[in-house]
């Protein structure tokens, strides 16, 4: 009985040390993002210069998710995390102090390789440290890590934006991520040797020369869906902020409070991912639901975008709840349960690249179609979008529910 608290300490406290990590990562992941507007005013830049640097950011990200997937088993993974806060912080720190905006795009796309490492290497800490107990409450945990990020850092942005000094942003960031590198360091334990069962599971894993072709489906499947569930996530956190303000003259630190308190919403969808997956176990279909939901909300937004806020702040909600849902499935879910057939960082890395490739494309296309053509057209070519990949879900779904589940 002593042996079974101590494993259960010790795997709860690898889940919250993950957590921590991740949530952390965020802070400096998205100071940059969640300043954007004021950013633009502040050098006078356009909504396309001020995108570029996201767009370099997740370049980096997106690429090295998927390099960072293939070589996260070799990792030291007490030192790793660490030396990646450091360089995140220094980045942070140095935009605090008030570098050219020329040099930022650079710097994030620094910033976006040295946080690849992060994903990838957590998920397979998870992997190889938890039993199926607490597996399931590692992905609920894991996956709000992102959400509960993002809340964090926007209302630190909307708290210091409505006093007038946002670069505080990247100070905070800086300093949290040098709390958080300290508090790795002193607790996590890396486990030497497996438990009997994982050692069995790794022997099984090892011996597979092929993966199944069932797991190659859901992987190409997922990684389709990754790109278009985080262009519209990503597209909508960046610029919701410069939609409220322009459309309806929010000041920036209310634009920045609403869009805070609807990234609350995230925790709920990733709620609603594992709640609904005890009764929809086909990945494909669990994140084509979801696709549905965010188009009709889409439709919603443009129907009601020039008439009045509040219709248009519920359908937004619902959309971040969605893509939030489809993030945790796509990167936590399908992963860690997958974990048996194949290697989980792996399979995270390279779908968590598949997100940012999405996440490349929409922050810098998003901001030249809003310079040419203004935001009504932005969310008809989200419905668009998000009408073909509900088509594409369903049909694929169709045709391979007997061989995947």
């Amino acid at each position: 009985m002593p042996e079974n608290k101590s494993e259960n300490r010790r795997q709860n406290l690898i889940i919250f040390l993950c957590w921590l990590v991740y949530t952390a990562a965020y802070l400096a992941r998205y100071s940059y993002n969640s300043n954007i507007t004021l950013i633009m005013d502040d050098y006078n830049v356009s909504h396309a210069a001020a995108g570029l640097v996201t767009t370099f950011f997740f370049f980096a990200y997106g690429a090295g998710q998927i390099i960072n997937g293939c070589f996260c088993g070799r990792y030291p993974k007490k030192q790793l995390i660490p030396i990646v806060f450091v360089i995140s912080g220094v980045l942070n720190f140095a935009i605090y102090l008030g570098v050219d905006f020329a040099l930022f795009k650079y710097m994030w796309l620094i910033n976006g390789f040295a946080e690849s490492t992060l994903w990838c290497s957590l998920i397979l800490v998870l992997s190889q440290n938890l039993d199926d107990a607490h597996l399931s409450k590692a992905i609920i945990i894991m996956s709000s890590s992102s959400s509960i990020g993002t809340f964090i850092i926007y209302g630190l942005s909307s708290l210091f934006a409505s006093s007038g000094h946002y670069r505080l942003t990247f100070l905070t960031s800086a300093i949290v991520l040098c709390i958080v590198a300290v508090v790795w360091l002193k607790f996590f334990r890396p486990v030497n040797a497996a438990t009997p069962a994982k050692a069995e599971e790794k022997s099984s894993l090892d011996k597979r020369a092929k993966i199944p072709r069932s797991v190659i489906i859901i992987i190409a499947v997922l990684a389709v869906f990754a790109v278009v569930s985080s262009f519209t996530r990503d597209g909508l956190q960046t610029w919701v902020p410069s939609i409220l303000k322009e459309t309806y003259n929010l000041p920036d630190s209310f634009s920045l409070l609403l869009i805070t308190v609807l990234n609350l919403l995230g925790i709920v969808g990733t709620l609603c991912a594992s709640l609904l997956h005890k009764f929809i176990k086909n990945f494909i279909a669990l994140t084509t639901v979801f696709f549905i939901v965010m188009t009709i909300s889409i439709g919603l937004i443009l129907a009601t975008l020039n008439v009045s806020l509040w219709p248009v702040l519920l359908c937004f909600g619902i959309i971040i709840l969605a893509t939030f849902a489809n993030t945790s499935v796509i990167t936590s879910m399908a992963p860690l349960y997958l974990r048996n057939k194949i290697n989980s960082g792996m399979i995270a890395g390279i779908l968590d690249g598949f997100c940012y490739l999405g996440s490349t494309i929409s922050s810098y296309g998003l901001g030249i179609v809003a310079d040419g053509r203004g935001w009504n057209f932005v969310f008809v070519l989200f419905l668009v979008i998000l009408t073909a990949v509900c088509v594409f879900g369903s049909v694929t779904y169709a045709l391979t529910r007997k061989q995947i589940r």
